[in-house]
């Protein structure tokens, strides 16, 4: 039931715009008209859609589908939406707000240096991209895997367009509009191609395009050199703890702040009825998932010496214990049900 490989930019987001839609009919006639599927493939798409509900396991893993084709598409010059970029941001904004920082208040971004660590391979400089032009003096984008070349090459210029066209929407820090659009512009290059190439090929480990630089081995940070450090979604694919938090601490200086939301779900947006209840939630379905729980995560920063606080967010529902008859896996039987209902947590890191 893949989608057809014909599929262009200029159609994609009528497209998009009818599977999600409530008229279904419309949609599978849609993917008839355009050629994008035949009549073998009618009965595979209804079932698909009927049961494509906002928030739905087949909700979440379409939208995979369509993340991966537009991969493969976007050099033909797809639109990708700055939102993801900019929920992180706000999320960074209220992280710091409820540990009582005045990070992204009126000039305290000055004269301070920022990492975000662990920058992601589809959108690698987006979050960078909002952290300077809201004030930041430089900022490392840090990602050691692939990246997803053309994806992140038409991302960038996408966010950096959709700042100028609309700075107010990207003021997170009370900077003034006009810096804001100094900074922004200054971002903008005419070989961004060219030296994102080099970077995915691994010719270069450091691409700097004006406030921001993209590296892939964080031991090209100085030390001492990182003031504030963020992450989302990271802490809990990292396998090595004690090396990346030996690293970070080595590379922030001594007055530095940190800010990271772990998400303790493993990425699966299905109910697999054979895994066991919180089973999908730590045991590392995805091999990059390492699966601790809050508590095991936390008592690794604490035995490198940071001090933590913490805040959760969201927690696991209730009913995935309650209304199972199965037992608790062995692996997470010593844990209380409090800490595995722990789904997104806030952590502040301080030396």
């Amino acid at each position: 039931m893949g989608m057809h490989p014909k599929l262009k930019s200029d159609n994609f987001h009528e497209f998009y715009n009818l599977i999600f839609g409530v008229n279904k009919e419309s949609s599978i006639k849609y993917l008839l008209d355009h050629g994008l599927i035949d009549n073998s493939h009618v009965g595979n798409w209804e079932k698909h859609l009927s049961a494509l509900k906002p928030n739905s396991p087949i909700w979440f893993e379409l939208h995979d589908h369509f993340k991966m084709k537009i991969d493969s598409q976007i050099i033909n010059g797809g639109h990708i939406s700055s939102k993801s970029s900019l929920d992180i941001i706000r999320n960074y904004k209220y992280a710091s707000q409820i540990f009582n920082s005045k990070i992204f208040s009126a000039n305290s971004n000055r004269g301070k240096i920022a990492l975000d660590f662990g920058s992601g391979v589809y959108r690698p400089l987006g979050v960078a991209a909002l952290l300077y032009v809201n004030g930041f003096d430089h900022v490392y984008a840090y990602e050691p895997f692939p990246i997803k070349l053309d994806f992140a090459s038409i991302s960038f210029n996408e966010i950096l367009k959709n700042i100028i066209d609309n700075p107010t929407d990207y003021n997170i820090s009370t900077i003034s509009i006009e810096e804001l659009l100094i900074r922004a512009k200054s971002l903008l290059v005419s070989n961004l191609g060219d030296l994102l190439s080099d970077f995915y090929s691994g010719n270069v480990k450091k691409v700097r395009i004006g406030g921001i630089s993209l590296v892939s081995d964080i031991e090209l940070i100085q030390d001492n050199q990182i003031d504030v450090h963020f992450s989302n979604a990271v802490l809990e694919h990292v396998s090595d703890m004690e090396l990346n938090l030996d690293q970070l601490r080595r590379i922030t200086t001594a007055t530095s702040i940190g800010f990271h939301i772990v998400d303790f779900l493993d990425h699966r947006y299905y109910d697999d009825p054979t895994i066991s209840p919180l089973e999908k939630y730590y045991d590392g379905y995805l091999d990059e998932i390492n699966g601790l729980t809050p508590s095991e995560l936390e008592n690794k920063i604490i035995e490198n010496k940071w001090k933590i606080r913490k805040i959760t967010t969201q927690t696991v529902p209730q009913q995935i214990l309650t209304n199972d008859s199965r037992s608790l896996i062995s692996r997470y039987s010593p844990f209380s049900e409090s800490e595995l209902l722990e789904h997104i947590n806030f952590y502040e890191l301080k030396k």
